[in-house]
C-alpha cells in the first residue's frame, strides 16, 4: 500500500468552474477576488481580508504595517522559517522565546517589561492548527503596548473555546500553499485584519506602493506586486465551503492515530488534539532519545514500506545558516543574548530546550482529506513493527 506524506484535493469540477472564472473576468483582482476575500475574513469573524501571493508576503507586510526598522519582535523558537524570515525582510529583529509542551510560544517566559528591551511587538504561531492561548497574549500585548500578529498559515477554521483564531491580533496571516487544510490550487495568502488603518496599508504595499484608487503612477510607499488570480479565488471560494469537512476528516485521522499509536512506549503524542474539534494540518510526533530506532531511521524506514513522512521542522529559525549574516536574539527569561556570547551554546540549551528537542526528534505522519482509515492502519502497523512494538 502507498501512503504519501500529503496530498491535496481537488476534482475536475471544482478546476473547471475556477477556468470559466477565469475567462470571464480580469485575471487579477476581478470581483471573484473580493468575494473571496470578504467570505475568507468573514469565516474567522475578521472585517477585512486581503489576498497575496503567498503567506510569507502576508506576514511581511503585516509586519511592514504595524512596525518600523529596527524594532525587536517577539518570536516563537518552532515555526516555519518564513515566521522570523519575513520580520527580517521587514527590517526589524527577531527575539525568539521558548515553546510549552504544546510547542506553542511559552506565555510564562515572555520578558516582564519588553519595552525596556526595545520589543515592539510578537507574532505568535498556531503551529500544527493548535491555537495559541490568545486571550492571554493579546492582554500581554495591550498591557505593554505591542502589535500582535497571528501566524495562522496551519490553522484555517481553527477555535479555540469557541472562538475563531484569525481575528484578535492586528493582523493575521493565512497561507494557502497546497499541502494546507485548504488551498487556492497554487502558493497564495491572506491577511485579515479589524484594523482599517492596517488593511488601507497593505492594500497599498500590494500595489508596489501605490494607493488604491489613487494616481496609478504615484507610489508612496516600498511594495511590490503580489495579487491573487481569478482562478485561485474561485478554488478558494470552493474549499472555504468545504473547509468544515476538510477539518472533520483531518480532526477523524488524528484520533485514530492517537488511539492506534497510544501504547507506544517511545513516543510523545500530541494527546491534547483530543480536546480540540478542528483537524490538525500536521500530525507530529516526538521519538523519545531512549528509542533504539531514531526519528530519523524510522523516516528512511517507512520509505520501505511506502509510507511518506517529514519534519516540522528539524532546524530551529536561529540555526538557519542564513541567520549568520542577521541580527537576532534568544531571550532566556532575563535577558537576550545571540551566538556572539562565548557561552552561547550552554545557554541556547537552557533558554530553548524544548524548540531543541523537538527539532531534534520530531517526525510528521501522512495527513490528508482522502486518506482513508486502511492507509491510517497500514501507517500504525507499520510503525509498531519497526518499533517492535
Amino acid at each position: 500500500m502507498k501512503v504519501p506524506f500529503a496530498w491535496p484535493y481537488f476534482t475536475e469540477k471544482m478546476l473547471t468552474k475556477a477556468s470559466l472564472k477565469a475567462l470571464s473576468e480580469p485575471v487579477l483582482q476581478g470581483k471573484t477576488v473580493k468575494e473571496f476575500e470578504e467570505k475568507f475574513a468573514g469565516r474567522h469573524e475578521a472585517k477585512r481580508g486581503i489576498s497575496l501571493a503567498s503567506g510569507t508576503d502576508a506576514l511581511t507586510f503585516s509586519f511592514l504595517a504595524l512596525g518600523k526598522k529596527g524594532d525587536l519582535v517577539l518570536c516563537p523558537g518552532m515555526s516555519y522559517v518564513a515566521t522570523s524570515n519575513a520580520i527580517i525582510s521587514a527590517g526589524m529583529v527577531p527575539v525568539f522565546v521558548d515553546i510549552n509542551e504544546k510547542y506553542l510560544l511559552d506565555i510564562s517566559k515572555l520578558p516582564p517589561n519588553p519595552q525596556e528591551l526595545g520589543i515592539k511587538g510578537m507574532v505568535c504561531v498556531h503551529l500544527y492548527s493548535t491555537p495559541c492561548d490568545l486571550d492571554k497574549l493579546k492582554k500581554y500585548c495591550d498591557e505593554h503596548s505591542l502589535f500582535l500578529v497571528e501566524d495562522c498559515a496551519q490553522a484555517h477554521g481553527a477555535k479555540i473555546e469557541g472562538k475563531s483564531v484569525g481575528n484578535m491580533g492586528d493582523a493575521s496571516i493565512f497561507s494557502f500553499y497546497p499541502t494546507k487544510n485548504m488551498t487556492v490550487c497554487g502558493d497564495g495568502g491572506m491577511v485579515t485584519t479589524n484594523r482599517e488603518d492596517i488593511y488601507q496599508k497593505i492594500l497599498c504595499l500590494r500595489h508596489d506602493g501605490r494607493l488604491p484608487g489613487g494616481n496609478p503612477y504615484e507610489h508612496i510607499d516600498f511594495g511590490r506586486p503580489s495579487r491573487m488570480s481569478c482562478f485561485e479565488a474561485s478554488v478558494g471560494l470552493q474549499q472555504l465551503e468545504m473547509l468544515d469537512k476538510f477539518n472533520e476528516r483531518r480532526h477523524q485521522i488524528s484520533q485514530l492515530y492517537l488511539f492506534g499509536l497510544s501504547n507506544l512506549e517511545y513516543f510523545t503524542l500530541p494527546k491534547w488534539w483530543g480536546e480540540l474539534v478542528h483537524g490538525p494540518h500536521l500530525f507530529v510526533v516526538k521519538v523519545k532519545q531512549s528509542s533504539k530506532i531514531s526519528n530519523t531511521l524510522l523516516h528512511q524506514k517507512l520509505k520501505d514500506y511506502d509510507i511518506g513522512t517529514s519534519f516540522h521542522y528539524p532546524i530551529p529559525m536561529h540555526r538557519q545558516p542564513i541567520y549568520q549574516r542577521f541580527e537576532w536574539y534568544l531571550y532566556d527569561g532575563s535577558e537576550l543574548f545571540n551566538s556572539e556570547i562565548t557561552n552561547f551554546d550552554e545557554k541556547e540549551q537552557k533558554a530553548m530546550k524544548n524548540t531543541l528537542s523537538l527539532s531534534l526528534n520530531c517526525i510528521s505522519l501522512p495527513i490528508f482529506f482522502e486518506m482513508t482509515n486502511d492507509q491510517v492502519d497500514y501507517v500504525v502497523n507499520s510503525i509498531k513493527e519497526i518499533m517492535g512494538d
